[in-house]
C-alpha cells in the first residue's frame, strides 16, 4: 500500500513539474525526449542519439519508430496506404472541399472564408460573429477531409497543404498558461475532440506522405503531448468532461512511449467510470436533458472502451454494462421517423448510429437490432409508452411503426446545461410527420433568434400576465437544475390511452413571479387524438391573464370561425386540428411576428449562411379570470390530402364530449383519466 501511495505521489510531483514546463510555450527537442521513456521497446536508436546529444538523429529515429511499430493500433494503418491510394472511397464532397482548402479557403459551421497566404486561426469570420465558428474551425475537420482526399487520390498537394497549415497552427496557437474558454482555440472541449479521433486519423493518413517531413511529425507529437497535459490539468463537467477524458485516454493509449501515458489512461478511466453514474440518471437520461449531448457523452465513453479493446488495455469489468440503460434512451424517446425529440439545445438527431453502437455492445438486445435493421431482424420492444421519472419525460406512442402516433411531454427539471424555458411543452407526431413542433436548436450566438429558441415563446407552453417562464433566474440552484429523486407525477398507461401530468411553479418574468401555478395534463387516446388540459391556479384573488401557444409544423393554416377550430393546412401532408372546448378563450394565429416580441418562427440550418428562421403558424389562445382557470384542447390529426374532418364538438357531461365528423361518424371522448 505504501509503495502504491509513494508511486502516486511521485506521479503527481512529476505531473506538476511537466505542467510548469509545457504551459505557454513550445517544447524543445531536449524536453520532448526527457518526457519519453527511452527504455521503451523500439527506442534503442532514439536513446543512443539522445545520449550523444544528436537530437536531429533522435527525431528521425523516433519518426521511424512510429512507422515501424505495430502496437498500439489505430483504426487507420498508414501501411495500408499503398493498397488504398487511388481506391479509397470518400464522400462526394471531400475532394472538391479539399481543393478549396488547398487555397486557404476554409470551412466552419457551414460558412466558408477565403484567407490570404496566412491563416489566423483565432479570427471570427462567421456571418454573425458566432463564437462556434472559431471553435469548430479549430476542430480541424478540414485536415480530416484533406487526409481522406490524399488517400483517395495520392495527390501530394493535400499533404503539402496540411504540413503548411499545421505548422502555422502550432506556431500561432501556443498552449495557454491557464485554461481559456470563450474565444480560445484551446477550449478543452475542442482539445478533447481533436484528440478523440481527428488528429489520430490525420496523423496516420498523412504518415506515408513524403511531404510529411520528420520535423513536422515531431512538432505534431509535441502538440499531442501538450494536449494531454492541457486535458489532464483542466477538467470541467458534463459532456465536456466525457470528451476531455476521451481525448486524454487516446493520447495516453496511442503514445505509450511517454512516461506519463499510463497515468493519463488511469486518470481518464477513473473519471469516466465515475461519470457513468454522475452524468446519467438511473432512468438513463443524461443530466443535461439534451439528446445531442446525451449521445456525445455516451459515445465518448464508448470510444475509450473500443480503443482499449483494440489494444488490450484493461478497464473495469462493468465499464460497458452500465451503459445499457443509457443507450436504451434512444429507444424510449425514439420518434416514428427514427429521430429524437429536439429537447433543449438538441437538434432532431437520428438514432440509427447510436443504436448500431448499442447493438454491437449488447448483442442480446434484440430491440436495438430491430431498429437498425428496419425490423428485418431482432424484435420490437415489449413496451410502447414510457415514463422516465428522473428526467421527467413522457413518451407516448401507439406502436413502433413509421406511421404510429407519438407524443413527447416534458415535465422535469431545468437540466444541468443547455437549458430552454420549456417545462410542460410537448410535441405531437402522426401519419409520418411531426405536426405540433417547437423551436428546438439554434446557434449558440447572442441573436434575438437564439433568445427566441431558448425562451418559452419557442415552445408549447403558457405566458402568465404577459410574463414567460424564467428558470434562468435560478439556474445556479441544483434544486431546479437536477432531480434529487424520481418524480411522483401521475402516469397511467394501458391499451386505450396514456396519461401524464406536470406543474410549473418556478416563476414568471424578471420578477420571478410565483403567484400562479400552471398545471397541465396530456392524455393520448391511442390512434385517435390528444387531450391537453391547462389549469392555472393563483395564490391570490386578483385577475390574471393567460396566453398559450401551439406551434404548427407549417406556415399554412385555416380557421373554422363557426366552431372555433384552427388547423394546419400543409399541402400533400398530414395535418392536425385544435379544438378549444371551453369556448371562453380568444384565438389568434401568429406567423412570422417580430414585434412586440418574436413568435411564430422555426429555426432551420442551410441556405449557405448557417442558421436562420422561417415562419410557422402558431395558434395563440388568450383567457383571463380570477381564481382557478382551466382550458381543455383536443388535438385531432388527419391524413394527407384530406379536408379538415371535424363538423362540431358537443359536450355531453362534465368530462364527456362527442366529436362529430363530416363523414357522419362520431367519437365519444373522456377528457379525464
Amino acid at each position: 500500500m505504501k509503495c502504491v501511495t509513494m508511486k502516486r505521489f511521485f506521479h503527481i510531483i512529476y505531473f506538476l513539474f511537466i505542467c510548469a514546463i509545457v504551459n505557454g510555450q513550445t517544447l524543445t527537442d531536449k524536453e520532448l525526449f526527457d518526457l519519453l521513456n527511452l527504455d521503451y521497446p523500439g527506442l534503442e536508436r532514439v536513446r543512443e542519439c539522445v545520449g550523444r546529444g544528436d537530437y536531429k538523429g533522435a527525431k528521425s529515429a523516433f519518426v521511424q519508430h512510429l512507422k515501424n511499430r505495430t502496437t498500439p493500433k489505430w483504426y487507420v494503418d498508414w501501411r495500408d496506404y499503398a493498397s488504398q491510394s487511388g481506391k479509397y472511397p470518400v464522400r462526394s464532397f471531400v475532394i472538391p472541399y479539399s481543393d478549396r482548402f488547398v487555397n486557404n479557403e476554409l470551412l466552419a459551421h457551414g460558412t466558408w472564408y477565403q484567407y490570404g497566404e496566412t491563416i489566423d486561426w483565432t479570427e471570427d469570420h462567421s456571418y454573425d460573429h458566432y463564437d462556434e465558428w472559431v471553435w469548430q474551425l479549430n476542430g480541424h475537420h478540414c485536415w480530416v477531409y484533406m487526409s481522406e482526399a490524399y488517400w483517395a487520390t495520392g495527390d501530394e498537394k493535400y499533404a503539402r497543404t496540411f504540413v503548411r497549415q499545421i505548422n502555422g497552427w502550432i506556431d500561432q496557437c501556443k498552449i495557454p498558461a491557464s485554461y481559456q474558454g470563450r474565444g480560445s482555440v484551446w477550449r478543452t472541449l475542442d482539445s478533447g475532440l481533436r484528440m478523440r479521433d481527428n488528429w489520430p486519423n490525420i496523423l496516420y493518413r498523412f504518415l506515408p506522405s513524403r511531404s510529411f517531413d520528420d520535423e513536422t511529425v515531431i512538432k505534431m507529437i509535441k502538440s499531442f503531448y501538450q494536449h494531454a497535459i492541457h486535458l489532464r490539468n483542466n477538467n470541467t463537467s458534463n459532456n465536456w468532461l466525457a470528451v476531455e477524458m476521451n481525448g486524454l485516454y487516446i493520447v495516453g493509449g496511442l503514445f505509450p512511449e511517454f512516461k506519463a501515458a499510463e497515468e493519463w489512461r488511469t486518470f481518464a478511466v477513473q473519471k469516466l467510470y465515475e461519470q457513468e453514474k454522475e452524468l446519467f440518471y438511473p432512468d438513463g437520461a443524461e443530466i443535461e436533458l439534451t439528446p445531442n449531448y446525451h449521445e456525445l457523452s455516451a459515445s465518448s465513453i464508448v470510444a475509450v472502451y473500443q480503443f482499449a479493446q483494440l489494444n488490450g488495455y484493461n478497464l473495469p469489468k462493468d465499464f460497458v454494462s452500465r451503459l445499457e440503460s443509457i443507450y436504451e434512451v434512444f429507444v424510449k424517446l425514439r420518434m416514428p421517423d427514427g429521430r429524437m425529440p429536439a429537447i433543449n439545445d438538441s437538434d432532431w438527431i437520428h438514432t440509427t448510429a447510436s443504436l448500431k453502437t448499442a447493438s454491437n455492445l449488447f448483442p442480446n438486445r434484440l430491440d436495438f437490432k430491430f431498429f437498425i435493421t428496419d425490423g428485418r431482424e431482432g424484435k420490437e420492444p415489449d413496451y410502447l409508452s414510457v415514463w422516465m421519472p428522473w428526467a421527467g419525460w413522457y413518451a407516448m406512442r401507439s406502436g413502433w411503426g413509421k406511421d404510429a402516433f407519438y407524443s413527447f411531454f416534458e415535465v422535469g427539471p431545468y437540466g444541468s446545461a443547455h437549458q430552454h424555458e420549456d417545462k410542460l411543452s410537448f410535441i405531437l407526431y402522426a401519419y409520418g410527420k411531426r405536426l405540433i413542433t417547437e423551436a428546438g436548436y439554434y446557434a449558440y450566438d447572442t441573436s434575438k433568434w437564439r433568445n427566441y429558441a431558448c425562451s418559452a415563446r419557442g415552445h408549447n407552453v403558457a405566458r402568465v400576465d404577459g410574463k414567460d417562464q424564467n428558470r434562468l433566474l435560478k439556474r445556479d440552484s441544483e434544486i431546479i437544475k437536477l432531480s434529487q429523486r424520481p418524480l411522483k407525477n401521475t402516469w397511467v398507461s394501458n391499451k386505450k390511452y396514456d396519461y401524464g401530468e406536470g406543474a410549473y411553479t418556478d416563476g414568471y418574468g424578471e420578477e420571478y413571479d410565483t403567484t400562479v401555478t400552471h398545471h397541465r395534463t396530456l392524455k393520448f387516446v391511442k390512434n385517435k387524438l390528444w387531450v391537453v388540459t391547462d389549469t392555472f391556479i393563483p395564490s391570490d384573488n386578483n385577475n390574471h391573464s393567460y396566453e398559450t401557444w401551439f406551434h404548427f409544423n407549417t406556415q399554412h393554416y385555416g380557421i373554422n370561425d363557426k366552431n372555433g377550430i384552427v388547423y394546419s393546412e400543409e399541402p400533400n401532408s398530414p395535418n392536425i386540428a385544435i379544438v378549444s372546448l371551453s369556448g371562453n378563450s380568444s384565438l389568434k394565429v401568429v406567423k412570422g411576428q417580430e414585434t412586440p416580441d418574436i413568435q411564430g418562427w422555426i429555426p432551420v440550418v442551410g441556405g449557405g449562411n448557417g442558421f436562420h428562421c422561417e415562419p410557422i403558424a402558431t395558434p395563440k389562445y388568450s383567457i383571463s379570470g380570477k381564481g382557478k382557470v382551466s382550458e381543455t384542447y383536443l388535438f385531432i390529426p388527419y391524413q394527407a390530402n384530406t379536408a379538415m374532418p371535424i363538423e362540431k364538438v358537443k359536450r355531453l357531461s362534465k368530462r364527456i364530449y362527442r366529436i362529430y365528423f363530416k363523414d357522419g361518424e362520431s367519437l365519444k371522448v373522456n377528457i379525464g383519466r
